[in-house]
């Protein structure tokens, strides 16, 4: 049997126990630990996985290859790790699969997103990097969906809409063929979205509206 590659999980509790299931189950990888910022974390196990330490950790572990998942649900939080870590030496960031998510051989994706089980990307999807997508999130044909973004469980982004980067769509929120929404938006729980969303704000309601 090959060796399995060691993997750190960046973040511990909720969404950490989220990706670690999709590690386990995608059997790919050798999870060494979970990595949290919270000092009060340090030394307790979750599913028998322990918090081995904060960020500079990932800066002093030896060894060639480190390879780190961020499993942190809020976008702006998950930029300000990957940028504090992109200048570490031999850090990589593998996507993550879990075995049921239906994942298109014609969509096109970059490194270090997170895809959960029953997620669906249909074809001539683009996604950036440092994605999350929670459990049964769909994406439908040619949309986008930009950088660290998170896309929360049961949402579902029709076809040809495009997310901008770092933006946050809340668990059961629907959005509308052809709809563009602004970079750092938040789209609330079970949201409707049926016409484009300014950049930097909050929607919520059906159909969506700023608060």
């Amino acid at each position: 049997m090959a060796l399995k590659n060691n993997l750190y999980i960046f973040g511990a509790r909720g969404s950490g126990l989220k990706v670690l299931q999709c590690v386990l189950d995608e059997n790919l990888y050798n999870v060494v630990g979970f990595i949290d910022d919270d000092p009060s974390l340090l030394g307790k196990e979750f599913c028998g996985i322990p918090v081995i330490g904060n960020r500079e950790l990932l800066l002093e572990a030896l060894g060639y290859l480190k390879l780190v998942v961020i499993a942190v649900g809020d976008p702006q939080a998950r930029f300000d790790i990957v940028k504090y870590l992109k200048y570490a030496p031999s850090v990589y960031f593998p996507t993550i699969e879990h075995p049921s998510a239906q994942i298109s051989e014609f969509s096109i994706i970059d490194e270090g997103n997170v895809f959960c089980q029953n997620v669906v990307i249909q074809p001539g999807v683009e996604i950036g990097t440092h994605c999350l997508f929670n459990i049964s999130a769909a994406v439908g044909p040619l949309a986008k969906v930009g950088n660290f973004c998170t896309v929360n469980s049961h949402s579902f982004i029709a076809s040809e809409s495009e997310i901008s980067d770092l933006c946050y769509i809340g668990m059961g929120s629907k959005i509308m063929q052809k709809i563009k929404i602004g970079e750092r938006c938040i789209v609330g729980a079970n949201t409707f979205v049926n016409r484009n969303l300014a950049p930097n704000k909050t929607y919520v309601g059906n159909p969506a509206r700023a608060i």
